[in-house]
């Protein structure tokens, strides 16, 4: 009888280490970011260069049960700056669970648990939430995130917590939430959410508020060889420094993209009409001020100009895509806005060179 039962536990070990297999993925990213914006002084944002390039190798075991594919990953991040030298940061540890879930033929649901890549959130969420930097300077997650796909619509809810409470950070941790509903023909409906918690340290006390929301229509038709979408809709906001009772601030503002792209050529526009998206950019809190700490969006919506303006961001670029893993674009960015008494409507320049390989 022993005999049998250490048998049929052999085979159901056997069974179990079959069904399992050795998963592996590799990300890299080199980004070149330069920013001239001496044409407006640096008023919005200080010219500057960012040249860098970052390795993601990751392990783990994957298996299939029913029609739920669970993945167990581990990995190290890398990160060089080119010129510093210095030996590359290893800054971010990647451990996490994954399942994906293919609920029928026409629809799916996926999960993901633990310190994981950005690339798992397919939202796309304005550059009034994310500027193009803070993608590749903030490129994981630490949290849940969970996505919901139709052959109609997609939608996808996260946490990411961005800082531990200590005497010198603050605790910081935000959701995000994005949506997309084909309403028939070329029309869609989309939103995307963001709630900042931006919260005391022990020597920082206080907790600041900074939550967003974009809800817009989209037209994007089928097309043989191009690709064109063109958005309309509004970001309405909710900023509150806690300290102060009477320290709300609701900016607000309209925001429109367009963009065109055929045989790897494209222009990307994204005109905005509003007011300052920032306004709490040079507040302090014991002499140490919010900035970037409390806004991660391009910082050209810091207008600094009182009631509505204009701000607007043309890009041309080409990117080429050999194979379905490896992306390499370049890109050209000019910057334009309301003109002041200091300086005229262009804001600057901005080229960046990207290369990604994801594996």
């Amino acid at each position: 009888m022993k005999k049998t039962l250490t048998v049929l536990c052999l085979l159901a070990a056997c069974h179990v280490a079959m069904a399992q297999r050795l998963d592996y993925a590799v990300d890299f990213w080199y980004y070149f970011d330069n920013g001239e914006f001496a044409y407006s002084h640096d008023y919005f944002e200080p010219s500057g260069t960012t040249h860098a390039v970052a390795l993601t190798p990751r392990i783990g075991v994957k298996f299939e049960k029913s029609s739920i594919t669970h993945t167990f990953h581990a990995g190290l991040d890398f990160r060089k700056d080119m010129g510093d030298g210095k030996v590359p940061d290893a800054g971010e540890i990647l451990l996490y669970y994954r399942f994906d879930d293919r609920i029928s033929r026409k629809s799916s649901f996926s999960g993901i648990l633990g310190a994981f890549p950005r690339s798992f959130s397919e939202g796309v969420y304005p550059t009034t939430f994310f500027s193009e930097y803070n993608h590749f300077a903030d490129r994981f997650y630490e949290g849940a995130f969970f996505k919901y796909k139709t052959e109609r619509s997609y939608v996808e809810l996260g946490l990411d917590w961005m800082g531990k409470k200590s005497e010198t950070d603050r605790e910081r941790f935000q959701i995000l939430s994005y949506g997309n509903f084909l309403l028939g023909g070329p029309f869609r409906l989309g939103y995307a959410a963001r709630m900042y918690h931006f919260a005391s340290s022990g020597y920082e006390i206080g907790v600041v508020d900074n939550h967003m929301a974009h809800a817009f229509v989209e037209f994007r038709p089928a097309m043989h060889d191009a690709y064109l979408s063109i958005t309309a809709g509004a970001i309405g906001t909710y900023q509150w420094d806690r300290r102060f009772d009477d320290m709300k601030k609701f900016p607000f503002g309209a925001l429109s993209t367009q963009e065109f792209r055929w045989h790897g050529w494209g222009v990307n526009n994204s005109f905005y009409f509003g007011q300052d998206l920032m306004p709490m950019f040079t507040w302090n809190n014991n002499l140490i001020m919010y900035g970037t700490r409390l806004y991660q969006g391009e910082m050209f919506y810091h207008t600094q100009i009182d009631g509505f303006s204009i701000y607007d961001a043309v890009e041309l670029y080409y990117e080429w895509k050999p194979v379905r893993a490896l992306s390499v674009k370049a890109a050209i960015t000019a910057h334009i806005g309301n003109p002041t008494a200091a300086f005229g409507f262009f804001r600057g320049w901005q080229q960046v060179i990207s290369v990604r390989y994801s594996f």
